[in-house]
Order: structure tokens, then sequence, then C-alpha cells
């Protein structure tokens, strides 16, 4: 009999410390990467589609604010 603290895993089990979990197998590390990035993914693909969108925005308004013979200006 252990008389060691038990302590409740993730799933809510009472599992005694010395117990080792069951290793990773590959197939479920390879589940375990796609379904990190399937929720990442998105977040990135976010925050690229805003910092472009804010770029263009930027980039039009620094156009907008030019004179109509600023290119003509620059050369000479």
């Amino acid at each position: 009999m252990r008389l060691a603290l038990k302590y409740r895993n993730s799933r809510g089990n009472l599992i005694h410390p010395l117990d080792r979990p069951r290793p990773v197998t590959r197939e479920r590390a390879r589940n375990l990467r796609r379904r990190l990035l399937l929720h990442i993914l998105p977040f990135i693909l976010m925050l690229l589609a805003i910092s472009w969108l804010s770029l263009m925005a930027g980039h039009s308004i620094e156009q907008s604010k030019l004179p109509s013979g600023y290119a003509t200006l620059e050369r000479n």
C-alpha cells in the first residue's frame, strides 16, 4: 500500500506521483501539433491581415498628403 499523497491529473483521475504517464506516441504527437497549429493559424492570419491593411492605409494617407508636383520637384 502506498502512503504517498495522490493528486489528480488533467483528466481528473487520482494518480500516484511515482506512476509514470504513458509515453506520447508519434501519431498522437503529430495530432497534437496539428491541433495546436489549427488553433493558432487563424490568429496569425488575422494579425498578418491587420498589419497589411494598416500598412496599405498608411501608404494611401502618405500619398494623399503629397503635393501634385512632388515627383517633378524631387528630380530637380
